[in-house]
């Protein structure tokens, strides 16, 4: 379920953007998991 994958390893997948220097799609995913909670 990607709704599980997103709440359950949120901190993961950001460190594993961040370090790979992908700020756009940081972002896309912050949008998609505010959209999802809104």
């Amino acid at each position: 379920m990607a709704i599980g994958w997103f709440v359950g390893g949120p901190v993961p997948l950001l460190v594993g953007l961040l370090l790979g220097g992908n700020l756009a799609l940081l972002i896309g995913v912050v949008v998609f998991v505010a959209a999802g909670q809104g």
